[in-house]
Protein backbone atom coordinates (compact mmCIF):
# COMPACT_ATOMS: atom_id res chain seq x y z
CA UNK A 1 0.00 0.00 0.00
CA UNK A 2 1.24 3.46 -0.91
CA UNK A 3 1.29 5.67 2.15
CA UNK A 4 0.56 9.36 1.99
CA UNK A 5 3.73 11.38 2.32
CA UNK A 6 3.93 13.54 5.43
CA UNK A 7 6.14 16.57 5.10
CA UNK A 8 6.67 18.93 8.01
CA UNK A 9 7.11 22.64 7.46
CA UNK A 10 10.66 23.87 7.70
CA UNK A 11 11.68 25.50 10.95
CA UNK A 12 11.97 28.81 9.12
CA UNK A 13 8.46 28.64 7.73
CA UNK A 14 7.01 27.73 11.10
CA UNK A 15 8.46 30.95 12.53
CA UNK A 16 6.35 33.03 10.14
CA UNK A 17 3.05 33.75 11.87
CA UNK A 18 -0.10 33.72 9.73
CA UNK A 19 -1.87 37.09 9.64
CA UNK A 20 -4.65 37.50 12.19
CA UNK A 21 -6.69 38.76 9.25
CA UNK A 22 -7.60 35.11 8.67
CA UNK A 23 -10.09 35.51 11.52
CA UNK A 24 -11.48 38.50 9.66
CA UNK A 25 -12.01 36.32 6.58
CA UNK A 26 -14.28 34.04 8.59
CA UNK A 27 -16.31 37.03 9.80
CA UNK A 28 -16.55 38.33 6.23
CA UNK A 29 -18.00 34.99 5.05
CA UNK A 30 -20.69 35.12 7.76
CA UNK A 31 -21.59 38.70 6.83
CA UNK A 32 -21.86 37.84 3.15
CA UNK A 33 -24.33 35.10 3.98
CA UNK A 34 -26.44 37.84 5.58
CA UNK A 35 -26.03 39.94 2.39
CA UNK A 36 -23.92 42.54 4.19
CA UNK A 37 -21.60 44.36 1.79
CA UNK A 38 -18.11 44.61 3.26
CA UNK A 39 -16.40 47.99 2.88
CA UNK A 40 -12.72 47.13 2.66
CA UNK A 41 -10.40 49.67 4.30
CA UNK A 42 -7.87 46.98 5.14
CA UNK A 43 -5.15 46.03 2.65
CA UNK A 44 -4.43 48.85 0.23
CA UNK A 45 -6.30 48.04 -2.97
CA UNK A 46 -7.89 51.29 -4.12
CA UNK A 47 -10.96 51.75 -6.26
CA UNK A 48 -9.66 54.49 -8.52
CA UNK A 49 -10.67 55.35 -12.05
CA UNK A 50 -7.74 57.21 -13.57
CA UNK A 51 -7.33 57.53 -17.29
CA UNK A 52 -3.70 56.54 -17.45
CA UNK A 53 -3.02 57.46 -21.02
CA UNK A 54 -4.78 60.08 -23.11
CA UNK A 55 -2.95 58.53 -26.04
CA UNK A 56 0.04 56.27 -26.33
CA UNK A 57 3.33 58.17 -26.71
CA UNK A 58 4.85 55.10 -28.39
CA UNK A 59 4.34 53.90 -31.91
CA UNK A 60 3.98 50.21 -32.75
CA UNK A 61 7.47 50.30 -34.22
CA UNK A 62 8.90 51.62 -30.94
CA UNK A 63 7.25 48.81 -28.97
CA UNK A 64 8.85 46.08 -31.06
CA UNK A 65 12.22 44.99 -29.71
CA UNK A 66 14.03 42.51 -27.53
CA UNK A 67 13.30 42.26 -23.82
CA UNK A 68 16.76 43.63 -23.09
CA UNK A 69 16.01 46.71 -25.17
CA UNK A 70 12.68 47.27 -23.42
CA UNK A 71 14.37 46.99 -20.02
CA UNK A 72 17.08 49.45 -21.01
CA UNK A 73 14.49 51.92 -22.30
CA UNK A 74 12.51 51.71 -19.06
CA UNK A 75 15.64 52.12 -16.93
CA UNK A 76 16.53 55.20 -18.96
CA UNK A 77 13.04 56.66 -18.47
CA UNK A 78 13.26 55.98 -14.73
CA UNK A 79 16.58 57.82 -14.53
CA UNK A 80 15.09 60.82 -16.37
CA UNK A 81 12.02 60.80 -14.09
CA UNK A 82 14.16 60.48 -10.96
CA UNK A 83 16.25 63.49 -11.91
CA UNK A 84 13.17 65.61 -12.61
CA UNK A 85 11.47 64.64 -9.36
CA UNK A 86 14.41 64.47 -6.92
CA UNK A 87 17.20 66.36 -8.75
CA UNK A 88 19.38 63.24 -8.56
CA UNK A 89 21.23 61.86 -11.59
CA UNK A 90 21.35 58.09 -11.88
CA UNK A 91 23.31 55.84 -14.19
CA UNK A 92 20.40 53.88 -15.71
CA UNK A 93 22.44 50.75 -16.48
CA UNK A 94 24.15 50.54 -13.07
CA UNK A 95 21.99 52.38 -10.53
CA UNK A 96 18.49 51.30 -11.63
CA UNK A 97 17.13 47.74 -11.41
CA UNK A 98 13.65 46.64 -12.49
CA UNK A 99 12.15 44.05 -10.12
CA UNK A 100 9.07 41.87 -10.42
CA UNK A 101 7.52 42.74 -7.07
CA UNK A 102 8.02 44.09 -3.57
CA UNK A 103 7.91 40.76 -1.75
CA UNK A 104 10.12 39.10 -4.33
CA UNK A 105 12.65 41.94 -4.22
CA UNK A 106 12.74 42.07 -0.41
CA UNK A 107 13.12 38.30 -0.06
CA UNK A 108 15.75 38.18 -2.80
CA UNK A 109 17.69 40.96 -1.09
CA UNK A 110 17.64 39.17 2.25
CA UNK A 111 18.66 35.81 0.78
CA UNK A 112 21.41 37.43 -1.29
CA UNK A 113 23.13 39.41 1.46
CA UNK A 114 22.24 37.86 4.83
CA UNK A 115 23.93 34.83 6.32
CA UNK A 116 22.36 32.78 9.14
CA UNK A 117 22.75 34.58 12.45
CA UNK A 118 23.50 38.02 11.01
CA UNK A 119 21.55 40.95 12.41
CA UNK A 120 18.82 43.03 10.77
CA UNK A 121 17.37 46.21 12.28
CA UNK A 122 13.59 46.35 11.88
CA UNK A 123 11.28 49.25 12.72
CA UNK A 124 8.21 48.22 14.71
CA UNK A 125 5.49 48.52 13.48
CA UNK A 126 6.46 47.71 9.91
CA UNK A 127 5.39 45.83 6.78
CA UNK A 128 5.50 42.10 7.72
CA UNK A 129 7.55 41.26 4.61
CA UNK A 130 10.71 42.72 6.21
CA UNK A 131 10.47 40.35 9.16
CA UNK A 132 9.42 37.37 7.05
CA UNK A 133 12.32 37.86 4.63
CA UNK A 134 14.69 38.04 7.59
CA UNK A 135 13.30 34.77 8.94
CA UNK A 136 13.68 33.01 5.58
CA UNK A 137 17.32 34.12 5.48
CA UNK A 138 17.78 32.57 8.97
CA UNK A 139 19.02 35.94 10.21
CA UNK A 140 18.39 37.53 13.60
CA UNK A 141 16.67 40.86 14.11
CA UNK A 142 16.31 43.63 16.63
CA UNK A 143 13.33 45.96 16.57
CA UNK A 144 13.43 49.73 16.89
CA UNK A 145 10.11 51.11 18.19
CA UNK A 146 8.26 53.72 16.16
CA UNK A 147 6.63 55.91 18.79
CA UNK A 148 4.19 58.78 18.49
CA UNK A 149 6.41 61.02 20.63
CA UNK A 150 9.21 60.57 18.07
CA UNK A 151 6.89 61.25 15.10
CA UNK A 152 7.12 57.52 14.33
CA UNK A 153 10.80 57.81 13.34
CA UNK A 154 13.21 55.16 14.68
CA UNK A 155 15.66 56.52 17.26
CA UNK A 156 18.95 54.84 16.34
CA UNK A 157 20.62 56.42 19.36
CA UNK A 158 18.96 53.88 21.64
CA UNK A 159 20.97 51.10 20.01
CA UNK A 160 24.25 50.08 21.59
CA UNK A 161 27.53 50.30 19.69
CA UNK A 162 27.73 46.52 19.83
CA UNK A 163 24.33 46.21 18.13
CA UNK A 164 25.19 48.77 15.46
CA UNK A 165 28.53 47.10 14.77
CA UNK A 166 26.82 43.72 14.41
CA UNK A 167 23.94 44.95 12.23
CA UNK A 168 24.22 44.30 8.50
CA UNK A 169 20.91 45.63 7.19
CA UNK A 170 18.42 48.34 8.20
CA UNK A 171 14.94 48.47 6.71
CA UNK A 172 13.21 51.86 6.51
CA UNK A 173 9.87 52.80 4.97
CA UNK A 174 9.05 56.49 4.48
CA UNK A 175 6.36 57.60 3.90
CA UNK A 176 5.61 54.95 6.48
CA UNK A 177 3.27 52.02 6.37
CA UNK A 178 1.31 51.81 8.62
CA UNK A 179 1.79 55.10 10.52
CA UNK A 180 1.86 57.44 7.44
CA UNK A 181 4.83 59.32 8.99
CA UNK A 182 7.20 61.25 6.72
CA UNK A 183 10.98 61.43 7.24
CA UNK A 184 12.82 64.77 7.09
CA UNK A 185 16.27 65.67 5.78
CA UNK A 186 17.94 65.63 9.19
CA UNK A 187 16.69 62.12 9.96
CA UNK A 188 17.95 60.71 6.66
CA UNK A 189 21.28 62.52 7.12
CA UNK A 190 21.80 60.92 10.54
CA UNK A 191 20.89 57.50 9.12
CA UNK A 192 23.45 57.83 6.33
CA UNK A 193 26.18 58.90 8.79
CA UNK A 194 25.46 56.01 11.21
CA UNK A 195 25.19 53.45 8.45
CA UNK A 196 28.50 54.56 6.97
CA UNK A 197 30.23 54.47 10.37
CA UNK A 198 28.96 50.96 11.22
CA UNK A 199 28.90 49.45 7.70
CA UNK A 200 25.11 48.90 7.52
CA UNK A 201 23.18 48.57 4.26
CA UNK A 202 20.06 50.77 4.37
CA UNK A 203 16.99 49.89 2.28
CA UNK A 204 14.27 52.56 2.20
CA UNK A 205 10.91 51.37 0.88
CA UNK A 206 9.08 54.33 -0.69
CA UNK A 207 6.12 52.38 -2.08
CA UNK A 208 3.66 55.08 -1.03
CA UNK A 209 5.54 58.33 -1.63
CA UNK A 210 3.63 59.19 -4.83
CA UNK A 211 0.47 59.84 -2.78
CA UNK A 212 1.22 63.19 -1.17
CA UNK A 213 -0.97 65.95 0.26
CA UNK A 214 1.65 68.66 0.66
CA UNK A 215 3.17 71.03 -1.88
CA UNK A 216 6.59 69.51 -1.28
CA UNK A 217 6.88 65.81 -2.06
CA UNK A 218 8.41 63.37 0.46
CA UNK A 219 12.19 63.15 0.34
CA UNK A 220 14.20 60.41 -1.28
CA UNK A 221 17.00 58.86 0.78
CA UNK A 222 19.27 59.38 -2.22
CA UNK A 223 18.91 63.15 -1.90
CA UNK A 224 21.32 62.92 1.03
CA UNK A 225 24.97 63.31 0.04
CA UNK A 226 26.75 59.95 -0.32
CA UNK A 227 23.55 57.97 0.40
CA UNK A 228 24.27 55.79 -2.63
CA UNK A 229 27.36 54.51 -0.85
CA UNK A 230 25.27 52.87 1.86
CA UNK A 231 21.76 52.44 0.54
CA UNK A 232 19.03 51.40 -1.85
CA UNK A 233 15.54 52.72 -2.39
CA UNK A 234 12.53 50.72 -3.57
CA UNK A 235 9.77 52.27 -5.72
CA UNK A 236 6.56 50.50 -6.65
CA UNK A 237 4.50 51.02 -9.80
CA UNK A 238 1.14 49.58 -8.64
CA UNK A 239 0.84 51.98 -5.69
CA UNK A 240 2.28 54.98 -7.53
CA UNK A 241 0.22 54.61 -10.70
CA UNK A 242 -2.45 52.08 -9.66
CA UNK A 243 -1.30 49.57 -12.26
CA UNK A 244 -3.26 46.79 -10.55
CA UNK A 245 -2.33 44.11 -13.08
CA UNK A 246 1.34 44.03 -12.14
CA UNK A 247 3.56 43.99 -9.05
CA UNK A 248 6.52 45.57 -10.81
CA UNK A 249 8.83 48.04 -9.12
CA UNK A 250 12.41 49.21 -9.25
CA UNK A 251 15.43 49.64 -7.00
CA UNK A 252 17.82 52.57 -7.23
CA UNK A 253 21.06 53.28 -5.41
CA UNK A 254 24.27 51.41 -4.61
CA UNK A 255 25.60 49.99 -7.87
CA UNK A 256 27.60 47.11 -6.33
CA UNK A 257 24.53 45.82 -4.48
CA UNK A 258 22.35 46.22 -7.58
CA UNK A 259 24.90 44.38 -9.70
CA UNK A 260 24.75 41.40 -7.33
CA UNK A 261 20.94 41.49 -7.33
CA UNK A 262 20.90 41.65 -11.13
CA UNK A 263 22.92 38.42 -11.23
CA UNK A 264 20.61 36.82 -8.68
CA UNK A 265 17.58 37.81 -10.79
CA UNK A 266 18.93 36.00 -13.84
CA UNK A 267 19.28 32.79 -11.83
CA UNK A 268 16.04 32.77 -9.84
CA UNK A 269 13.38 35.02 -11.37
CA UNK A 270 11.47 35.18 -14.62
CA UNK A 271 11.43 38.24 -16.83
CA UNK A 272 8.70 40.86 -16.69
CA UNK A 273 6.24 41.14 -19.55
CA UNK A 274 7.25 43.75 -22.15
CA UNK A 275 3.58 44.80 -22.12
CA UNK A 276 3.80 45.95 -18.50
CA UNK A 277 7.16 47.58 -19.00
CA UNK A 278 5.65 49.51 -21.89
CA UNK A 279 2.80 50.67 -19.64
CA UNK A 280 5.30 51.63 -16.96
CA UNK A 281 7.17 53.79 -19.48
CA UNK A 282 3.97 55.56 -20.43
CA UNK A 283 3.12 56.09 -16.77
CA UNK A 284 6.47 57.67 -16.00
CA UNK A 285 6.34 59.93 -19.03
CA UNK A 286 2.81 61.04 -18.13
CA UNK A 287 3.64 61.28 -14.43
CA UNK A 288 2.70 64.97 -13.79
CA UNK A 289 -0.87 64.53 -15.02
CA UNK A 290 -1.44 61.10 -13.45
CA UNK A 291 0.05 62.21 -10.12
CA UNK A 292 -2.09 65.32 -10.00
CA UNK A 293 -5.26 63.32 -10.64
CA UNK A 294 -4.42 60.62 -8.09
CA UNK A 295 -3.41 63.07 -5.36
CA UNK A 296 -6.52 65.18 -5.91
CA UNK A 297 -8.71 62.11 -5.40
CA UNK A 298 -6.86 60.93 -2.29
CA UNK A 299 -6.88 64.43 -0.80
CA UNK A 300 -10.67 64.44 -1.03
CA UNK A 301 -10.81 61.01 0.62
CA UNK A 302 -8.40 61.96 3.40
CA UNK A 303 -10.18 65.22 4.24
CA UNK A 304 -13.60 63.58 4.26
CA UNK A 305 -12.47 60.79 6.58
CA UNK A 306 -10.75 63.16 9.00
CA UNK A 307 -13.71 65.51 9.16
CA UNK A 308 -15.89 62.67 10.37
CA UNK A 309 -13.28 60.99 12.56
CA UNK A 310 -12.94 64.28 14.43
CA UNK A 311 -16.71 64.46 14.88
CA UNK A 312 -16.60 61.00 16.48
CA UNK A 313 -13.62 62.01 18.67
CA UNK A 314 -11.23 59.54 17.07
CA UNK A 315 -7.60 60.36 17.76
CA UNK A 316 -5.52 60.38 14.60
CA UNK A 317 -2.98 62.67 12.96
CA UNK A 318 -3.76 63.86 9.45
CA UNK A 319 -1.14 62.30 7.12
CA UNK A 320 1.10 64.40 4.88
CA UNK A 321 1.56 61.46 2.52
CA UNK A 322 0.53 57.79 1.98
CA UNK A 323 -2.98 56.38 1.62
CA UNK A 324 -3.29 55.40 5.29
CA UNK A 325 -4.90 56.71 8.45
CA UNK A 326 -3.26 55.50 11.67
CA UNK A 327 -5.83 55.90 14.44
CA UNK A 328 -5.84 55.10 18.14
CA UNK A 329 -8.34 52.55 19.34
CA UNK A 330 -10.61 53.53 22.24
CA UNK A 331 -9.53 52.67 25.78
CA UNK A 332 -10.42 49.18 27.00
CA UNK A 333 -10.14 47.77 23.47
CA UNK A 334 -7.24 45.85 22.00
CA UNK A 335 -6.29 46.65 18.42
CA UNK A 336 -7.44 43.27 17.18
CA UNK A 337 -10.62 43.37 19.26
CA UNK A 338 -11.57 46.79 17.93
CA UNK A 339 -10.85 45.80 14.31
CA UNK A 340 -12.99 42.67 14.73
CA UNK A 341 -15.79 44.72 16.29
CA UNK A 342 -15.79 47.19 13.36
CA UNK A 343 -16.02 44.31 10.91
CA UNK A 344 -18.63 42.33 12.83
CA UNK A 345 -20.89 45.26 13.76
CA UNK A 346 -20.36 47.76 10.93
CA UNK A 347 -19.13 45.59 8.09
CA UNK A 348 -16.05 47.81 7.77
CA UNK A 349 -12.69 46.07 7.43
CA UNK A 350 -9.67 47.77 9.02
CA UNK A 351 -6.32 46.28 9.99
CA UNK A 352 -5.26 45.82 13.58
CA UNK A 353 -2.02 47.62 14.39
CA UNK A 354 -0.62 44.34 15.66
CA UNK A 355 -0.54 43.05 12.06
CA UNK A 356 2.59 45.21 11.79
CA UNK A 357 4.29 44.35 15.10
CA UNK A 358 3.96 44.61 18.85
CA UNK A 359 4.26 48.41 18.88
CA UNK A 360 1.15 48.58 16.72
CA UNK A 361 -0.95 47.63 19.75
CA UNK A 362 -3.39 50.42 20.53
CA UNK A 363 -3.81 51.45 16.88
CA UNK A 364 -5.68 50.46 13.73
CA UNK A 365 -4.90 51.27 10.11
CA UNK A 366 -7.49 52.46 7.63
CA UNK A 367 -6.62 52.42 3.93
CA UNK A 368 -8.32 55.05 1.78
CA UNK A 369 -9.41 52.45 -0.74
CA UNK A 370 -12.87 53.77 -1.60
CA UNK A 371 -14.34 56.84 -3.30
CA UNK A 372 -15.92 59.45 -1.03
CA UNK A 373 -19.44 58.09 -1.65
CA UNK A 374 -18.45 54.68 -0.27
CA UNK A 375 -16.44 56.24 2.55
CA UNK A 376 -19.60 58.12 3.49
CA UNK A 377 -21.37 54.77 3.83
CA UNK A 378 -18.51 53.39 5.93
CA UNK A 379 -18.51 56.41 8.25
CA UNK A 380 -22.29 56.17 8.62
CA UNK A 381 -22.08 52.54 9.67
CA UNK A 382 -19.30 53.26 12.17
CA UNK A 383 -21.20 56.24 13.61
CA UNK A 384 -24.28 54.04 14.06
CA UNK A 385 -22.31 51.80 16.44
CA UNK A 386 -20.18 54.51 18.05
CA UNK A 387 -22.16 54.26 21.29
CA UNK A 388 -20.21 51.05 21.96
CA UNK A 389 -16.99 52.96 22.58
CA UNK A 390 -17.75 56.68 22.57
CA UNK A 391 -18.02 56.96 26.34
CA UNK A 392 -14.45 55.78 26.61
CA UNK A 393 -13.32 58.82 24.65
CA UNK A 394 -15.12 61.38 26.80
CA UNK A 395 -13.03 63.08 29.48
CA UNK A 396 -13.87 61.95 32.97
CA UNK A 397 -16.21 64.26 34.85
CA UNK A 398 -14.58 65.89 37.85
CA UNK A 399 -16.16 64.91 41.07
CA UNK A 400 -17.11 67.55 43.59
CA UNK A 401 -16.80 67.08 47.32
CA UNK A 402 -20.55 66.36 47.45
CA UNK A 403 -20.34 63.42 45.02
Amino acid sequence: MIKKVIVDKSDRLQKISPPSLLEGERIKKRLRKRDVEIIDLGCFNPVLEVELFAQSPFSVKERIGSEATVVQDLEQDIAVWFEKKYQIKLNPSKEVLIVSGKKEATTGLALSFLNPGELVLLPDPCDPIYRNATILAAAEWETIPLLERNDFLPNLDILSKRTLDKAKLLFLNYPNNPTSAVADFQFFKEVVEKASKHNILVVNDVSFDQISYEESAPLSLLQIKDARKIGLEFHYFPFAYHMSGTRMGFLVGNREILSALRTQQKSFTSGISSFWMDIARRSIRDYPRISKEINSEFLARRDFVFEHLNQMNWKAKKPKASPFVWAKVPPKYSSLGFARMLLRKAGVLALSGTEFGGNGEGWIRLALNCPVAQLKEAVGRIRKHSHLWQRSYRPERRRSGND
